[in-house]
């Protein structure tokens, strides 16, 4: 059972008014919104990541007290907070994925409206949370699969830009690789 468990399983044996007044709050509404907005949160990561501050606490203060009113051991919840927050800066630091399609296009009179209303179709969008724990190897896989699909789909084709040549991926590291 990790700590997000742990902590909302122990939430449902305790009386969240009395706990609301352990942990400080005033204004008891706050701090159930705040319990109310934790029992939401998919775990640890996704908690610190939206940010939550309620006047009192900010989203990691009140994990940590929650914790000690929960008995539940410090170091495990500081640990987890701060492999949380170490995932948080690593999001912070990547760069947006996607890949480009390459066709064999050449410009026959198309209007500017018309290549800029299609020029979506060369672009697939990626989004950062599919790359956070992949290293280089399992991401090249993840897109290699996404490459295959789309030039499937299409049949190697792409209404107005023509017979796709090849696709270039946009790593979140920066860098870009070819892919034919």
């Amino acid at each position: 059972m990790n700590l997000t468990q742990k902590i909302k399983k122990k939430l449902h044996t305790v009386n969240h008014e009395e706990l609301v007044h352990k942990l400080g709050y005033r204004n008891s509404d706050a701090g159930l919104h705040t319990i109310e907005a934790f029992m939401k949160s998919e775990n640890i990561y996704t908690w610190l990541k939206n940010g939550h501050f309620d006047l009192h606490y900010d989203a990691a203060g009140f994990l940590i007290v929650l914790c000690k009113q929960l008995k539940i051991p410090q170091h495990l919840c500081e640990k987890e907070i701060a492999a949380a927050k170490q995932r948080i800066e690593t999001f912070s630091r990547m760069k947006i994925p996607y890949i480009t399609v390459r066709t064999n296009f050449k410009r026959t009179g198309e209007s500017i409206t018309t290549l800029v209303a299609m020029g979506s179709r060369l672009r697939i969008s990626l989004k950062k949370e599919d790359f956070i724990e992949k290293n280089r190897e399992d991401a090249i896989s993840f897109v290699s699969d996404i490459v295959k699909k789309h030039y499937r789909e299409h049949s190697g084709k792409l209404p107005l830009w023509g017979k796709i040549t090849g696709y270039d991926f946009h790593l979140p590291d920066g860098t870009v690789m070819q892919c034919h």
